[in-house]
């Protein structure tokens, strides 16, 4: 067996005999298996949250110094969707990946053949996407927000702590107008699912608007993270939907 798949073993017993050494505790019963609250917070990001989404958007792999996370789920694509339309409005496109999963079976999922993003460019009769996102300047340093969603079971047991980064560039022009959006992405930071919890995360783009004018516009993107929980008593679904826009403003909505 190897020493990773060990290690991982012998953190899941870990936790079994920690809870069993409680006898009030039963991992099979109701108290255990129901979520009794969730939390969303913001976090302090570190140097090394900044480092690790750096590394996954230029290299597409998670660097060997980062924090402990399961093993990832290798997803291959063979079709790359970074040039796909995926919404648009009168006077911009969305380009990039609609919906894509984050996390499945409690592992963070990476995709082999690119990194799901989405950007939020004017849309010009004249020329094709590629061209017009390629004459675009003036894109602002990557902005970085961390947030933890914290799940506790009936006994107020941290059953599932899922910590990810929303990031994205803004500011970008195009012929000295505008402020559009680039790689809007997701990143997970760190997760822990305790036995018997199964932990799904998925990301959708549900829309996209113009905050400014026609003659300057200023891009904004929705997006819709629905996680789900499942045990062998209950299931659960809680989205969160973030507002990013072209002027470097992100809000949670829900």
């Amino acid at each position: 067996m190897p020493v990773k798949n060990i290690i991982i073993t012998l953190f899941l017993l870990l936790i079994v005999v920690h809870v069993r050494a409680d006898d009030s505790i039963d991992l099979d019963g109701y108290a255990y298996n129901t979520i009794g609250s969730v939390e969303l917070v913001e976090m302090d990001l570190s140097g090394h949250d900044i480092f690790l989404v750096d590394s996954i958007m230029r290299t597409g792999t998670t660097p060997s110094s980062t924090a402990p996370i399961p093993p990832t789920v290798t997803n291959p694509t063979p079709v790359n969707p970074l040039d796909q339309v995926i919404a648009e409005i009168e006077k911009l496109l969305a380009i990039g990946q609609k919906i894509w999963k984050i996390i499945e079976n409690g592992r963070p999922v990476i995709n082999t053949s690119y990194i799901p993003a989405v950007k939020v460019i004017p849309k010009v009769v004249s020329e094709d996407s590629r061209a017009t996102f390629d004459s675009m300047d003036n894109w602002s340093e990557p902005k970085y927000k961390k947030y933890a969603l914290i799940y506790k079971n009936l006994y107020g047991m941290s059953v599932v702590n899922f910590q990810y980064i929303v990031h994205f560039e803004y500011d970008g022009q195009y012929e000295g107008k505008g402020h559009y959006l680039n790689a809007v992405s997701i990143t997970v930071s760190n997760i822990s699912v305790l036995w018997g919890y199964k932990f799904d995360v998925e990301t959708e783009l549900i829309g996209i608007s113009n905050r400014g004018t026609n003659e300057n516009p200023i891009a904004a993107a929705t997006l819709k993270i629905t996680h789900k929980v499942e045990t062998s008593i209950k299931n659960e679904n809680i989205t969160t939907i973030f507002d990013i826009d072209g002027k470097g403003r992100i809000s949670q909505l829900e």
